[in-house]
């Protein structure tokens, strides 16, 4: 009978340390081939569309931001994780208590991994990838009398928008509800695919941050949650920004993860709409 346990726990051993091995030589080589950007680009192209599109769809039936729920889920494990690292100074010759807590810290190591490498594949190659070339920049160098040219053009466009904006009859702005915006939203980013063809997938549902009070107080509209893909928005943001914060953060989830490319974006997008609230939006926003 001994025996048997000992083979099933060796057995038991050998799993878990050829599963950390594959996962650390994963982790290696994708992170070393990630400083290839051509291999960023191809990659966030192709498989990274495809699981954004499959973890999008599946996270919509959910109403409520699971990447958000699992973040104090992980929260709550290192506070466990400390606890236990002090009861172990005490209690680290208590046989029983001494194996819970190699099974704990085994499990931990081993979240830990399967949690970078989800973080790798979701978000650390994509976000090394880039709209603007191989180099991830423009060479050009602007003059002040070109950028003074841009300032003109954004301040025209934004009275013109401003003037065309639909309002009451006491001057305030009538906006759409947030289902129809979301979906003018997603239409208008998806007229971009032309140029920019991982706008193409599929646009999950924003939804409301449960840390909104956080958001507001760190100054951030929205989050997007690289392990579960999803995209949220604090709730204390206004209906006018709710438009362009919307394209940014879709252009994350479609693999545009460079903050100055997602803003972009959603610029392009909402200034080419035709909805009218949305034009303003954009303009109200890169100004």
């Amino acid at each position: 009978m001994q025996e048997i346990q000992n083979r099933l726990h060796n057995i038991k051993k050998n799993k878990y340390l050829l599963s950390v091995s594959i996962l650390l030589v994963l982790l290696v080589l994708l992170n070393m081939i990630a400083f290839n950007q051509t291999f960023c680009n191809r990659y966030t192209e192709t498989v990274y569309g495809i699981l954004a599109d499959f973890l999008g769809r599946i996270m919509n039936f959910f109403p409520v931001a699971i990447g958000e729920l699992l973040m104090y889920i992980g929260a709550f494990w290192v506070f466990c994780t400390v606890i236990l690292s002090i009861l172990l100074i005490f209690l680290r010759k208590k046989k029983d208590f001494l194996q819970f807590a190699k099974f704990f810290y085994k499990t931990v190591f081993i979240t830990f991994l399967c949690a970078l490498f989800f973080y790798t594949i979701h978000w650390s190659i994509p976000f090394r990838s880039s709209l603007l070339g191989e180099n991830g920049h423009f060479e050009k160098q602007y003059s002040i009398e070109e950028l003074r040219n841009v300032w003109l053009y954004v301040v025209e466009n934004l009275n013109k928008t401003c003037e065309q904006a639909p309002r009451d009859k006491n001057g305030l702005l009538l906006f759409d509800g947030k289902e129809k915006t979301e979906k003018e939203v997603a239409d208008a980013m998806k007229k971009l695919a032309g140029r920019y063809k991982r706008l193409s997938g599929y646009y999950p549902t924003i939804k409301p941050a449960l840390c909104s009070d956080v958001l507001k107080w760190m100054q951030i509209g929205g989050y997007t949650y690289p392990y579960t893909m999803e995209v949220t928005y604090n709730q204390y943001i206004s209906d006018l920004y709710f438009p362009t914060l919307y394209a940014h953060e879709s252009a994350h989830h479609q693999g545009y993860y460079q903050e100055n490319e997602a803003n972009f974006l959603s610029y392009l997008g909402c200034a080419g709409s035709d909805n009218r609230i949305l034009r303003y939006s954009a303009y109200h926003e890169i100004y």
